[in-house]
This record gives structure tokens, C-alpha cells and sequence, in this order.
């Protein structure tokens, strides 16, 4: 009995533990990118130097907006990423993270709702992949949604 307490307590402090860690970003901008097309997470990754390449234009996000992404992204539900397409109409984003060492590379995807298992309409929710560190942030909360609709018209051209 003793151990299955042990077990549960444990189990309960690393599911608190991963469930809301603090971000800090320390800079980021967006490029000023109008190619509409699809990628996959390959070609998105090199698509980045592609726009260092062509010195496209950057967009420096506000210090508010900055938190209020940090805030999304430690509510967020946070998975490996893994090789796939990674769809159109992507921000392309570079964000210093506080708790890491150099930039990231960002996609904030569009807002959309996914087909479950069985065509049951899921809920809504959002792709954040960083492809530096392979991580997909999910975001499904629906004021975090909005927040990352009106984020995308302001940014987006």
C-alpha cells in the first residue's frame, strides 16, 4: 500500500511539474514573408535561410505582445515534433528564448479545427512549432486563439 502511495504522489508531481512551465522570450521579430505556399517541416526550416538570405523584411514584436506569447506558450500543451506538413499561411517568427542559448526558429500556424477519431469535430486549436528544438506548442484555450487570430492579421501580409 505504501508503495502505490509513493507511486501516485510521484506521478501526481510530474504531471504539476509539466503542467504550466514559466517562458520568458527575450526578443523576437517576424518576417515581412508574402510566398503562400505549403511546407513541410523540412523546407520551412531552410526556408528561414532563405529569408536571412534575401534580407527580407523584419518586423519587431512589441514587448506586450512578447509576454502575452510567453504566457500562451507556458499554458500550452507542449509535444516533440516530428517530420510533417506544416501547411500555408505560416508566420515565420525568431525568438530568443530566456532559458536558452541562441534564436529560434517559429511557425505560428492559423487557427483550426481538426476532425477527431471516428469524423467527430475536435476543438479548435493552434500549431506553435519550433523547429530549432523540435518542440510543437498546441494551443487549443479559446481566448489564446483569438489572441493568436489577431496576432497573425497584424503580422501577417
Amino acid at each position: 500500500m505504501k508503495y502505490v502511495f509513493l507511486l501516485l504522489l510521484s506521478l501526481t508531481v510530474c504531471f504539476a511539474a509539466n503542467a504550466q512551465i514559466p517562458i520568458g522570450i527575450d526578443s523576437m521579430f517576424v518576417y515581412a514573408d508574402t510566398l503562400q505556399r505549403g511546407y513541410t517541416t523540412a523546407s520551412a526550416y531552410t526556408h528561414f535561410d532563405e529569408l536571412n538570405n534575401k534580407n527580407t523584411n523584419r518586423k519587431t514584436v512589441t514587448t506586450e505582445d512578447q509576454k502575452a506569447l510567453a504566457k500562451i506558450l507556458g499554458r500550452a500543451q507542449k509535444r516533440r515534433h516530428f517530420q510533417t506538413k506544416e501547411g500555408m499561411y505560416n508566420l515565420f517568427c525568431v525568438i530568443a528564448f530566456s532559458n536558452t542559448k541562441g534564436q529560434h526558429r517559429v511557425l505560428i500556424g492559423g487557427v483550426a479545427e481538426r476532425w477527431g477519431m471516428f469524423s467527430r469535430k475536435a476543438k479548435a486549436s493552434a500549431y506553435i512549432s519550433d523547429l530549432t528544438h523540435m518542440e510543437t506548442y498546441i494551443v487549443s484555450d479559446k481566448k489564446d486563439l483569438d489572441w493568436i487570430t489577431s496576432f497573425r492579421k497584424r503580422n501577417y501580409r
